[in-house]
């Protein structure tokens, strides 16, 4: 079984490292125009450039996004991005205009070519089309199910299919209400997210009783339970949405998506943890279009922002104080809110359990705080942020990428090493014939011991084949320097440019 190449946003620096030391095998972003996100923090050229060196040293990809619509005086600033994009070492840009796609064909063959979900590709005639016209991806709407991806997904061209996050109520890049309410377009990269506000429906003229006001706002999609159903659509790569989140979402839900898939492929088990990927965002769980979900199981009318997860209820108010019965551990710095029209949100900046001072509190007790607005008994209060949650994904490890190694040491024979990362394969020797040993020989684990020297370095060495003579003298300084050698001519080949010429077109 393959793996699917797990996909995660990077709104901005600090998501990218946070996707890439979760387990991410490619990142999208944006520069500052022509992105579907254009409120996202976005990027600089300097900063995309650094961005694509940091991330290619890891062995992860980098996709841009151009996926709007392209005014025609804008073309030729876009192909100019795209140009740019390209010389950096770009591996692929989202797009979505046919006219921007079409001359990006005749002047920059090279360019890895990805269609937008904002083009609604969700049949066999536009999989084939975008395939003629030289798009290596489609990223697939939203809206096609299971059985459709499942056949979509054995035709040449890769298939892309969103995982996880926000949801629209329209179909993927069909949606002109913010445009005609707001002036505000998502095919231009500005969604004013209308399916968010309060709508009442009416019937010839009279209020329908609905569960809730916000009558377009769908739930937020979660598959993380349904990686075995996915892993048998072979789609090539699975997306997670949010390049406006923060880097603890992005951290905590690419975390759990790579363990994920990696149980499965293992045949292991995994049990997905919902309450803490609701704690950090929201609006409900779907599992979305793509398993048939209908009705209030895809919609949301009572809350379209961040629901948070039950903490518990008021029992007791007083004109200083509140007091809440736990359902949840308590800790400070917590978020909290508490419903109600409106609703009240504070910090658990100080916690009081029977009147003393306290750092954290149990699920079942009494908590009470400093808080003098009005609260009516017994009303709800979610935890819409936890201090420890975001302080441990704040403190992510770093990534270290498996280098296969392979040494050959023999006495008149120069000393050898063959480094080989995913398609990489470097020889590395040098020029001084190695003797017999008159002393010392190193043992196995000595070898081992300087070969596993790469802590200040992305990478290290697995597995490790040595081919020694028994009484061969290798010095430990040559071991050393060529295995700082051989991991920076890597380095250097994972972040080199391509040579990309602009072809003329009229």
């Amino acid at each position: 079984m393959n793996k699917p190449e797990l996909l995660a946003p990077a709104g901005n620096r600090a998501a990218l490292e946070a996707a890439i030391k979760a387990g991410a095998d490619a990142v999208y972003l944006g520069l500052q125009r022509f992105g579907a996100r254009s409120y996202a923090d976005n990027f600089s050229r300097d900063q995309i450039n650094e961005a694509i060196n940091y991330a290619h040293q890891y062995g992860v990809k980098v996709y841009a996004t151009l996926n709007i619509i392209i005014l025609p005086q804008e073309l030729d600033d876009a192909l100019d991005d795209a140009l740019f994009l390209a010389k950096v070492g770009i591996d692929g840009v989202l797009i979505q205009d046919l006219g921007l796609a079409l001359l990006l064909r005749k002047r920059l063959p090279q360019l890895a070519l990805h269609a937008s979900t904002q083009m609604h590709i969700h049949n066999l005639e536009s999989v084939k089309l975008l395939e003629n016209l030289g798009f290596t991806r489609v990223v697939l709407a939203r809206e096609t199910e299971y059985q459709q991806v499942l056949s979509l997904a054995k035709e040449p061209i890769e298939t892309e299919i969103f995982v996880y996050g926000a949801l629209c109520v329209c179909y993927s890049g069909q949606c002109y209400l913010s445009s005609e309410n707001g002036n505000r377009s998502g095919n231009r990269g500005s969604c004013a997210q209308p399916c968010r506000l309060p709508y009442k429906l009416l019937q010839d003229g009279n209020q329908v009783v609905t569960p809730g006001e916000y009558l377009l706002s769908p739930k937020d999609l979660y598959t993380i339970d349904r990686v075995s159903a996915l892993l048998s659509l072979s789609a090539d790569c699975w997306k997670i949405e949010g390049r406006m989140k923060r880097p603890e979402y992005v951290a905590f839900i690419t975390k759990q998506y790579r363990q994920a898939i990696d149980a499965a492929s293992n045949h292991e088990a995994f049990t997905p943890d919902q309450k803490d990927a609701a704690l950090l965002f929201n609006r409900g769980f779907t599992s979305g279009h793509i398993f048939s979900s209908r009705g209030l199981d895809l919609m949301n009318p009572e809350r379209p922002n961040h629901q948070g997860i039950l903490l518990g209820h008021v029992v007791e108010k007083n004109s200083s104080q509140i007091t809440i019965l736990l359902q949840e551990s308590l800790h400070q710095g917590d978020g909290l809110r508490i419903l109600g029209q409106p609703d009240q949100g504070l910090v658990a900046n100080k916690i009081y359990l029977k009147g003393k001072l306290v750092n954290s509190a149990n699920s079942h007790e009494k908590v009470s705080f400093d808080y003098d607005l009005p609260v009516k008994v017994g009303s709800e209060v979610r935890l819409t942020s936890s201090s420890l949650q975001l302080t441990s994904l704040d403190k992510l490890p770093p990534r270290y990428e498996a280098v296969e190694l392979s040494v050959k040491a023999k006495v008149g024979m120069p000393l050898r090493m063959t480094a080989t990362y995913k398609s990489i394969v470097l020889v590395m020797s040098d020029s001084i014939k190695l003797e017999e040993a008159k002393n010392h020989v190193l043992t196995q684990q000595e070898w081992y011991d300087q070969l596993g020297k790469t802590k200040d370095t992305p990478y290290y060495f697995f597995p490790i084949k040595i081919d020694a003579e028994k009484n061969v003298f290798v010095p430990v300084s040559r071991i050393n320097d060529m295995r700082r050698r051989i991991l920076e001519r890597l380095q250097q080949r994972l972040i080199a440019k391509p040579e990309i010429t602009l072809l003329d077109y009229k």
